[in-house]
């Protein structure tokens, strides 16, 4: 449970947001590839998805991965 992943997922439990807005907030304390990798980490567990469109990659929470977690 990186916290970099789980500010990550909690801004987009307030709805979806391109891979630069998650990164505006986080890139004070590190660089855009690391942060392109920790959202690969939450794509790659299923509990986020991306899609392109344009030159724009837009993420989403995959709320069917959350549906057993209560």
């Amino acid at each position: 449970s990186d916290p970099t992943r789980r500010s990550l997922l909690e801004a987009l439990s307030r709805g979806d947001a391109t891979v630069s807005d998650l990164a505006s907030p986080l890139l004070k304390h590190m660089s855009l590839p690391a942060i392109t990798k920790h959202i690969k980490v939450l794509v790659n567990a299923g509990l986020v998805t991306k899609s392109v469109d344009a030159q724009f990659r837009q993420c989403r929470i995959n709320h069917e991965a959350f549906k057993d977690v209560t």
